[in-house]
């Protein structure tokens, strides 16, 4: 039974440590722009080397933001 519980929790913390990497990270979206690869993340987006904040406001990147926040929050709360 202690082995399950042991287990459980292994999984509970490689999945909030997962989630905290995924929020951080900038390569949710690889794209080729211009002849040169551009990716982004929930924060910000990258062009060649430089990189830059998202500063537009679209719906569906501020639904996630929030989404992923508060998932981190509950995650870690547990």
């Amino acid at each position: 039974m202690y082995s399950f519980m042991g287990g459980g929790l292994f999984c509970a913390w490689v999945g909030t440590i997962l989630l905290v990497v995924a929020m951080a990270t900038d390569h949710w979206m690889q794209y080729r722009l211009s002849g040169s690869f551009a990716h982004q993340g929930l924060w910000r987006y990258c062009l060649g080397n430089k990189c830059y904040l998202q500063t537009d406001s679209i719906a569906y990147w501020n639904a996630t933001r929030a989404f992923m926040i508060l998932s981190a929050l509950c995650a870690i709360s547990e």
